[in-house]
């Protein structure tokens, strides 16, 4: 039930390194003769393409990396449902849009709120949600999804 988180920020971040390489290679084998300056200009900006692709894809995979660590060693706390509504900014035009659902809970004497990412049904209500928070950081935390749904 759980999904491969930000696929699509993968994609772009792998967009962003593949044009920055290939702007500096181009950089580097089309020097001009006219305007030298103009080639470091070039691959200057393929170096910064490379560099955003590179930043934006170790984000996304220590984001991944901290979703896995609470998912295996994450405190089990019981939530409750603050809203339950469809992603109204889902990108594709014919298609349902997805569920989201916000729970609260109470971490550390502090009520705190988390989002759940895209879910394929609406959620039980009959059914008590959980939250897996980081005992270290209370407002780290993830929506255990397969708590949301009864056994079928």
């Amino acid at each position: 039930m759980y999904s491969r988180p930000y696929v699509s920020l993968l994609k772009a971040a792998a967009f962003f390194a593949v044009l920055g390489a290939l702007v500096f290679v181009r950089g580097i084998l089309r020097e001009p003769v006219l305007f030298p300056a103009e080639a470091a200009g070039i691959r200057r900006i393929g170096a910064a393409l490379f560099a955003l692709g590179l930043l934006l894809a170790l984000a996304v995979l220590r984001r991944h990396m901290i979703c896995r660590a609470l998912l295996r060693g994450g405190t089990p706390l019981d939530a409750a449902y603050a809203v339950i509504c469809r992603d109204r900014f889902y990108g594709r035009r014919n298609s349902p849009k997805p569920f989201v659902v916000r729970l609260r809970y109470v971490h550390g004497g502090r009520v705190r709120y988390v989002w759940s990412g895209h879910l394929p049904a609406a959620p039980d209500l009959d059914c008590v949600p959980r939250v897996l928070a980081d005992p270290r950081r209370p407002r780290r935390a993830i929506v255990d999804v397969a708590s949301l749904y009864k056994s079928r």
